[in-house]
């Protein structure tokens, strides 16, 4: 992805499970804003309900080292 962008999203999906929709937040490196949002539909599959998306840097975007640890420690 030589022109990838990162992109803000707040996802919205449906949890079968409580019977309520959920939001989730992060980022996401695409091309364009449609590829994003088609990411998203792939990620969140059918219990996808929609996503708004914001266009935040372009290829790489640096993050406070501090910032990174804490969210390598909660996701991964």
């Amino acid at each position: 992805m030589a022109s990838a962008r990162q992109f803000y999203f707040k996802a919205t999906w449906f949890d079968e499970d409580s019977g309520c929709e959920r939001c989730e937040t992060g980022f996401i490196a695409a091309e364009t804003a449609g590829d994003a949002y088609a990411h998203c539909e792939k990620f969140y599959g059918s219990e996808f309900v929609g996503a708004y998306l914001e266009p935040v840097a372009d290829a790489i975007m640096l993050v406070d080292e501090n910032v990174c640890h804490d969210i390598m420690e909660d996701q991964f």
